[in-house]
């Protein structure tokens, strides 16, 4: 029986990014290490905690989601429930669009790297309305090599 090799997707705080394989972290024979938060997205600016500039974890963390609604709302109180209720409102926004994205990008770039095909995504970014999550799942599957199962 072929063992299920999964992409594991943490996104909310600093730190996403992992592969199993049957419960165990995966090998691969290319020698590959790192934060997959730590790509860079071209146009963004902000400043990350490792000290580069433009990580993709500034933009798709909690608090990267919260300085963008923030930015693109200042009306509004920038908690997580407001941008929830914004989401539930208006739908996938283009600034939210656009990070989701670039998070996407990053995330099926690693799947057609490592040849996986299953990818689950964890985190307080699940926890927003469906539109976030059928628009990740969206772009990750216009990136995949292989249709990606279980986004």
């Amino acid at each position: 029986m072929r063992k299920r090799r999964i992409f594991s997707s943490w996104i909310s705080g600093r730190e996403w990014g992992c592969c199993d394989s049957g419960g165990k972290l995966y090998a691969n024979p290319l020698p590959l290490s790192g934060e997959l938060g730590h790509t860079p997205v071209l146009g963004n600016e902000r400043m990350c905690g490792c000290g580069a500039a433009g990580c993709v974890e500034t933009l798709v963390s909690t608090r990267g989601l919260l300085q963008s609604y923030s930015a693109a709302h200042p009306e509004s109180s920038a908690d997580w429930a407001s941008l929830a209720e914004s989401i539930g409102r208006n739908g996938v926004e283009p600034w939210l669009a656009r990070t989701l994205d670039s998070a996407a990008v990053v995330i099926a770039g690693a799947l057609n790297t490592l040849g996986l095909q299953h990818v689950t995504v964890t985190g307080s970014l699940v926890d927003l309305p469906p539109p976030v999550m059928e628009h990740l799942t969206r772009v990750v599957l216009q990136g995949a090599l292989w249709p990606a199962s279980a986004v």
